[in-house]
């Protein structure tokens, strides 16, 4: 059974991965909404987490604020499929430069504020002897 189930989740991973990026960025919004209009434990979570964090925000806002959240840790969970299956060489496409932008918030004096996709350190040790001969 254990072997059938990591089957599946391959197979699921390589679906995913075949797809175009915007392919999988649209279904990784999808299942983010779904995780925002289906009731469920991430949902209220990310919502008591976002109340703590926001207490200036209306419950309105504070449900807005959790669905863009929700769709965003969506599109991460197709992206992982991605950084999974994907040769470094390709993964390394998607990556964009930020220290050029956090530099010049730095320099005049502005909060900096960074968004992307989470890569745990398992997960980017596909592609770290890629990134160290590059450098």
């Amino acid at each position: 059974m254990e072997a059938l189930k990591g089957k599946l989740a391959v197979g699921a991973l390589k679906l995913i991965a075949a797809l175009p990026w915007r392919g999988v960025q649209n279904l990784g919004r999808v299942f983010g909404w779904l995780m925002w209009k289906i009731p469920n434990r991430s949902r209220e979570v990310a919502r008591i987490n976002l109340s703590h964090c926001f207490p200036e925000l209306n419950a309105e806002e504070i449900d807005q604020l959790t669905g863009r959240s929700l769709k965003g840790i969506g599109k991460s969970f197709t992206e992982s499929a991605c950084a999974w299956i994907w040769p470094p060489a390709k993964t390394l496409e998607y990556v964009r430069e930020v220290e050029r932008l956090r530099s010049a918030a730095r320099s005049i004096g502005q909060r900096q504020r960074c968004r992307g996709h989470h890569q745990p350190p398992w997960q980017l040790g596909s592609t770290q002897p890629l990134l160290l001969r590059a450098m």
